[in-house]
């Protein structure tokens, strides 16, 4: 004898099909696509919410440039390197205290938008974003949204205009760090430009034309962007890697070295030569010796 399972019967004599199944999938899938959605915001309100607050395209940041006045920028000592006026609409606008900076604290122009600092660090500038994760989340409730973050240097006025002053008229940069701490104390390049007259408006774009088809490029900030050969500091690298590596010892010496001070050493095509010193005749230095006189052509064969 078997059993039969029953489905109840509807009006008409139609069985009845279980709604429960039916009503428990579409409950997963809702469920599933609740959370997929939770996840996307989540996703961008928290994970990605610092980056694309401080993003230079960001609607809140173009507005709050228009809107309210960007925070100030001091140095190391606190002199006020970056502040605001007004102009005659009662909108703010940039004014910079000292050429020397401008290179590293860029400008903030309406015309032109930003460069150096100012671009680096617009959002907390303009106030559209806030130290604080929760403060930032919550301004939005607030009657005004913008709250400005003064930006304080490691960089010394007094150190920077000393650099600019030593590299006159020629084009170049200075860069000086504190050996105990790693903050930077000088970033200096020049030749320098005077950004209130990019962020004035009614000099901006004279300003800027004329500076963006200088010869010298003064915009360029040359500590940070320009390319250089190395020079013998990289030596010291060298020297490292060679010890480090077994390859040299301090009593290393080459035979070829007295000879190719005179002549010449030929690498991949390129003449090296070295007159540092002559004091060292037809001697072969060693480690030591050869560090202490940068000589090139020891260098050049390590």
């Amino acid at each position: 004898m078997t059993e039969s399972t029953a489905r109840p019967i509807g009006p008409g004599g139609r069985s009845r099909h279980p709604v429960g199944p039916n009503i428990a999938r579409v409950g997963i899938a809702l469920s599933v696509a609740f959370g997929a959605l939770a996840a996307g915001a989540g996703y961008w309100q928290v994970v990605r919410s610092a980056p694309l607050s401080a993003a230079p395209d960001n609607p809140a940041v173009v507005a709050a440039q228009r809107q309210a006045p960007r925070g100030r920028i001091v140095d190391r000592d606190g002199t006020v390197l970056a502040d605001n006026k007004k102009d005659s609409n009662g909108e703010p606008y940039r004014v910079y205290r000292d050429s020397a900076m401008s290179p590293v604290i860029g400008y903030a122009s309406r015309q032109f938008g930003t460069a150096g600092l100012e671009r680096t660090y617009d959002a907390q500038l303009v106030g559209a974003i806030r130290p604080d994760p929760v403060s930032d989340m919550l301004k939005k409730f607030e009657t005004d949204p913008y709250d400005p973050q003064q930006l304080k240097l490691s960089i010394s006025l007094p150190l920077q205009r000393a650099a600019v002053r030593a590299l006159g008229n020629d084009r170049g940069a200075v860069v000086m760090l504190d050996p105990r701490t790693g903050e930077v104390l000088t970033l200096a390049s020049t030749p320098t430009y005077d950004a209130s007259a990019i962020a004035n408006p009614d000099t901006s774009e004279k300003t800027f034309n004329q500076l963006r088809t200088n010869a010298t490029q003064p915009l360029l900030p040359r500590a940070t962007q320009g390319r250089y050969v190395p020079g013998s500091i990289f030596k010291i690298i060298t020297a490292l890697a060679g010890l480090d590596s077994g390859a040299i010892t301090p009593d290393t010496t080459y035979p070829q070295q007295p000879k190719a001070e005179k002549d010449g050493l030929v690498v991949s095509g390129f003449r090296i030569h070295d007159g540092h010193h002559p004091e060292t005749g037809s001697k072969a230095l060693d480690f030591y010796e050869a560090t202490e006189v940068s000589c090139n052509i020891w260098y050049a064969l390590t």
